[in-house]
């Protein structure tokens, strides 16, 4: 909510990862922090991983929202780059919360799938770390940090590099991560904190494999001599927040905040002799305005203000020495206003909640294309939508809470979607490669969801049952089979999602017990009639189960041994299920922590201790009949330290 809330008066099922965690699980990416959460599904495409909640499938890049500190991170460009969440370093990390399933009326546009807020380090008096990992597929780790108060300012820095070979050739990683906070305590009720950050990596990136060359050496690149396929990444993030409480009743929240992310990507592939330049810019400037007045005995009610206005400049050159096959600039913007109330009133053991949110988003587009004859300058759209939730949280003992949950969200489209391509083979010369804009409406989903939380006997205990329907579901479509286009973006009438979600907890002796289970099943129920038949059809990338089991033990304060077996069941590689399923697995690892002294940390471990083959991320081209695999780690190990002075 903006404001620490206990969370079993939340009428949803969070899942928190802490510090102390991430310590002892030896983290290193926050996308390795994510994987291990039960309601989460990763999706590796290249470089970049797709955060996954309750069956978007690659649709999470548009309705999963990730934030930081309450600053939302998600790309503009969804059709061409995911959301780069590995530019935070975990060492920085205080907790990360996952709300699955919805979150319209707090935070707006693309949250059918749900919100994951990661939470940086607030901390007090001098204190400094250092740290060094190595693993044989993750390279070497370096990270520093220190902090000191002095009276009523405080001040945090931190830096960490990467230095990664991974597990196949070409396949490497440069990166380096600094963050620096102030916060000086007005006084007691009221703070201002000034926060930045700044990440920059360069990597090299090998291509997806045969079948017949997994069979000669998965680990090898996959490329012919020559070839070139490289990502270089900076990031800049500001932002300066007010947290003030005015009185007993009354907080406030002020945050104001500018990203800027620049990616560019070269490829060269020898044979074709063709040569992609890709560039990509985007900037986000927003600012937060939040209230929360309480009334009565645990009724409260937040009032909210948010302005966004997000730039994406994208650029791409592909060329042979003959020709030039495309030249496209590419500049948009979406600017988006919106306010909101969400007010939670208590009567006797029941909360009733109920929340309203209206965003109104401007669109305007330049687009050249000059391969494509196609000159766009301009063009302007918006897009109103509301969104609702209505609640209601039954808190039936001091540890138990059972609720029930309507929403009622939005996603409006980004920029880049809201325009389509003619074939080049198009029948109509006048269209043959043009770009031009369609209409392309925000899609709208229902979620209704059943949950609770409670402690039963020596177990900790919490699960919800959801159903999901969404009309006009955003799809990117290319080659349809009505050959008129090759590019085209479209609403499918109705998709739909089911399943639940269940995870216990337990603590006996010095054991402690972890085990969860999702289910889920995403289709599309009625699509429009593009050829496609994609009517009954399950959503690419989701897996119906998985299931994981982890086990902690500590002999004592300072040494504890750990491990966990992590299933996902295969997964559809197409929207329209061509090609099958793919890429069951399971996964077990084991880790290590010792305490040598109140100040030095070791660690170690194993994953995939039983070398498990499986892969990343599986694709299939219906035109040639071919799977091409990224094939993950085999069985690895890391050891590194931390020093806290």
């Amino acid at each position: 909510t903006g404001f620490e809330t206990e969370m079993r008066k939340t009428a949803s099922n969070p899942s928190i990862v802490t510090a102390k965690e991430i310590e002892e699980k030896n983290y290193k990416t926050v996308d390795e922090i994510l994987a291990d959460i039960p309601s989460v599904n990763i999706v590796k495409q290249g470089k970049d991983s797709i955060i996954d909640l309750r069956g978007q499938g690659d649709k999470a890049k548009q309705n999963v929202q990730i934030l930081v500190d309450g600053v939302q991170m998600n790309s503009l460009d969804t059709s061409m780059t995911a959301t780069p969440i590995n530019t935070i370093s975990p060492d920085s990390i205080e907790r990360i919360e996952v709300l699955p399933g919805g979150g319209s009326v707090l935070y707006g546009s693309g949250t059918s799938g749900g919100v994951i807020n990661v939470i940086t380090k607030k901390q007090t008096g001098p204190r400094a770390s250092a740290g060094y990992s190595y693993g044989n597929y993750r390279g070497n780790t370096y990270e520093v940090s220190a902090g000191h108060t002095i009276g009523k300012l405080d001040i945090d820095l931190g830096y960490t590099r990467k230095e990664i070979k991974g597990y196949r050739k070409y396949n490497e990683e440069d990166s380096d991560y600094f963050s620096g906070k102030l916060r000086y305590d007005i006084s007691d009720d009221h703070s201002l904190t000034f926060r930045y950050s700044k990440y920059n990596s360069d990597s090299e990136i090998p291509n997806s494999l045969t079948k017949a060359q997994l069979g000669e050496d998965r680990r090898q690149h996959g490329k012919k001599s020559g070839d070139i396929n490289k990502w270089d990444r900076d990031k800049d993030e500001f932002s300066l927040e007010y947290a003030g409480k005015l009185n007993d009743n009354i907080e406030l929240n002020l945050t104001g905040y500018f990203q800027d992310t620049d990616m560019h990507y070269k490829m060269f592939t020898a044979a074709t002799n063709m040569n992609m330049k890709a560039a990509f810019d985007d900037e986000k400037k927003g600012a937060t305005a939040k209230l929360k007045y309480k009334y009565g005995d645990g009724s409260s009610v937040i009032f909210g203000i948010e302005y966004l206005d997000n730039e994406l400049h994208r650029k791409q050159l592909i060329s042979t020495p003959r020709a030039t096959m495309a030249n496209i600039d590419l500049k948009a913007t979406k600017e988006s206003i919106s306010g909101f109330v969400l007010n939670t009133y208590k009567y006797q053991d029941f909360e009733f909640i109920q929340g309203f949110r209206y965003e109104k988003a401007d669109y305007d587009m330049k687009r050249k294309s000059f391969g494509n004859k196609l000159k766009l300058d301009g063009n302007t759209k918006d897009a109103d939508n509301f969104a609702v939730e209505l609640a209601v949280n039954y808190l039936y003992s001091d540890t138990g809470n059972v609720y029930l949950k309507y929403e009622r969200g939005f996603t409006s489209p980004a920029p880049a979607l809201i325009t389509n391509r003619y074939a080049t083979t198009h029948p109509d010369p006048t269209k043959a490669g043009v770009y031009y804009f369609n209409d392309l409406d925000s899609e709208t989903y229902n979620t209704f969801e059943l949950g609770f939380r409670d402690t039963f006997g020596i177990s900790e205990l919490n699960g919800a049952v959801f159903y999901t329907l969404t009309n006009d579901e955003i799809r990117s479509s290319g080659h349809a089979s009505n050959t008129q286009h090759s590019i085209e973006n479209i609403n499918l009438d109705k998709t739909e999602r089911y399943g639940f979600e269940l995870s216990a907890k337990q603590d006996i002796g010095k054991f402690t017990f972890n085990e969860s289970y999702n289910y889920v099943h995403a289709k599309v129920k009625k699509a429009n009639d593009n050829g496609e038949k994609l009517d009954g059809k399950r959503i690419a990338y989701v897996p119906n189960h998985k299931l994981s089991l982890g086990v902690l033990y500590s002999f004592n304060e300072r040494f504890n041994i750990g491990g966990d077996v992590v299933y996902k069941s295969a997964v559809y590689l197409t929207n329209n299920n061509e090609g099958g399923k793919k890429n069951a697995h399971a996964v077990a690892n084991i880790r290590a922590n010792f305490k040598a002294t109140e100040s030095l940390n070791l660690y170690a471990g194993v994953n995939n201790v039983f070398d498990k083959k499986y892969y990343d991320y599986v694709s299939y081209s219906s035109s040639t009949n071919e799977f091409l695999y990224d094939p993950a780690y085999e069985r690895n190990y890391y050891v590194g330290f931390k020093f806290q002075f």
